[in-house]
């Protein structure tokens, strides 16, 4: 046990930084910044009640994403990744998929591009232990030693929105993949593994939520018994202190930090990744802790978003993980969630895109646009709503006659927009306030439409003794349409590309 924890002491390099008293440790991974502080910390319970997790309100986050290439707005290299939206879109789903079981929302509010100033020499922390060269990709590879310098950078260029979670993408990193800081807004994660699992993991840190497998290899780490009643129980303040993720040890390192004299661990720790988590997301392993107790793993240790576990596994947090998350919202030690936050309403407005409102119609690549992660139900409505009707606006709407259903899990952005003729439902804000909740009717005829017909009541009165017209594109649409009828009852249907059908009943006298 002893060597392994030598071991680690020399593979990790620490630094301390004088910002809101973090330390930061590039590991192979992730950098994690962690308040060093805890008496700054959240008020956390402790708590793994569902029932208390339910109290906790709606809240909403506006995000907005950075790409940051080089001088010349490239990539740099062949093999790197760029991100486009619907990558960025890809994330704020998985974001809200995870985070919505907690209360939890995100705005997406688009992506923006850093072009990068060349030649970078960063030497602002000297104990970092790492020669910095001039590098001409700038940020757009991103060394560990340049993380304060680039976010003043960033700040003091306009590459920074106060009022929303940023979130940096560069196309390469050195030494980690994603860096993030507890209690902040704000965090890096490296273009290829910016995807949905990785960006769940990175917004984690941001709550306040550690690795679960954290000092599991020193004498703070938690032991492996979850009975509160054990004289060994130390899960609610060792390791994660969340009481109802396990202890575990660091999948992706295992093999090394239990096979420390494998010269291809010291020479590459990440020779034999995961070794002990087979294809179907399952332990194989046989580990020790600090305590020489074995662990006891199960899947959803495994699967948890907040282990170094193999990427495709991850798809769940705990019940006190969501509570140590709200708990950390709900504390904003720094005040640094509070300016972030938005309304419910933002969440029922499109990302980008127009409405239609008269004259021709639009393209498609203006329409407006929803963001994915959210099932919608786009429910027929009434009224006059030429433009989509004020949040929490009174109007008639029929909740049996559905235009459209999209999921949350829907894969073709393009087809995420609002039928014209009906209001927005979106299912899991609903859950979240416990009442219905539609909004914004868009109830619009100005287009014209592409025929119908004009039924006239012979007797003057409703029955079935009627006239039936049809008319095509040039008689419906002709100015003197109504003029030109002569007088009595009539039933004016007209028939739009849509499906959609508008009735008027006019009496035309003399």
């Amino acid at each position: 046990m002893k060597n392994y924890v030598i071991y680690i002491a020399f593979a990790l390099a620490c630094f301390i930084s004088n910002a809101q008293e973090i330390f930061i440790c590039a590991e192979e991974e992730l950098i994690d910044y962690s308040n060093s502080n805890l008496s700054s910390a959240p008020n956390w319970s402790g708590s793994i009640d569902p029932a208390f997790l339910a109290t906790f309100e709606p809240v909403v986050f506006n995000v907005v994403f950075w790409k940051i290439t080089d001088e010349h707005g490239e990539i740099g290299f062949n093999w790197a990744t760029d991100i486009q939206e619907e990558d960025v879109l890809e994330s704020i789903a998985a974001m809200n998929i995870e985070y919505n079981k907690f209360n939890m929302f995100f705005k997406y509010k688009g992506l923006n591009e850093i072009k990068s100033p060349p030649n970078l020499a960063i030497r602002e922390f000297p104990n970092c232990n790492t020669a910095v060269a001039p590098d001409p990709h700038g940020y757009g590879v991103i060394d560990r030693c340049e993380i304060g310098e680039f976010y003043f950078f960033a700040e003091n260029n306009g590459y920074n929105d106060p009022n929303a979670f940023n979130i940096y993408i560069p196309y390469g990193t050195r030494q980690f993949a994603g860096a993030s800081r507890f209690n902040d807004t704000k965090f890096i994660i490296r273009a290829d593994i910016a995807s949905a699992g990785g960006m769940v993991h990175e917004m984690g840190h941001s709550f306040y939520l550690k690795h679960t497998f954290n000092n599991y290899n020193n004498a703070s780490c938690e032991r492996v018994t979850r009975d509160p009643n054990d004289i060994n129980f130390n899960a609610d303040t060792k390791g994660d202190q969340v009481v109802d993720t396990a202890a575990v040890p660091d999948f992706a390192k295992e093999y090394c930090y239990t096979n420390p004299l494998d010269i291809n661990c010291i020479d590459d720790p990440k020779y034999m990744s995961h070794v002990y988590i087979d294809d179907n997301c399952e332990y194989i392993g046989n580990s020790v802790n600090f305590y020489d107790e074995f662990f006891e793993i199960n899947p959803s240790d495994i699967q948890n978003y907040m282990a170094y576990t193999v990427a495709s596994c991850r798809n769940q947090f705990t019940i006190g993980q969501g509570i140590r998350a709200r708990e950390t919202i709900r504390d904003d030690t720094f005040n640094n969630f509070a300016p972030a936050m938005t309304t419910i309403s933002a969440l029922y407005e499109p990302y980008k895109g127009t409405y239609y409102f008269a004259g021709p119609q639009l393209p498609n690549s203006e329409k407006p646009l929803f963001q994915p992660g959210f099932d919608y139900k786009f429910i027929e409505c009434s009224g006059y709503y030429p433009q989509p009707a004020p949040y929490n606006e009174n109007f008639s709407y029929n909740p049996l006659n559905t235009i459209e259903t999209y999921d949350a899990y829907e894969q073709d952005y393009n087809i995420l927009t609002h039928p014209n003729h009906s209001a927005i439902q979106i299912l899991q804000v609903e859950e979240g306030l416990g009442h219905t909740n539609v909004q914004k009717c868009y109830n619009n005829f100005n287009l014209n439409p592409k025929g119908g017909t004009y039924t006239r009541f012979n007797d003057g009165v409703f029955n079935t003794n009627v006239t039936i017209t049809e008319m095509d594109s040039l008689q419906v649409n002709n100015p003197n349409m109504i003029n030109n009828l002569q007088p009595g009852l009539y039933n004016i249907e007209k028939e739009y590309d849509n499906g959609a059908k508008q009735q008027t009943v006019i009496i035309k006298e003399n």
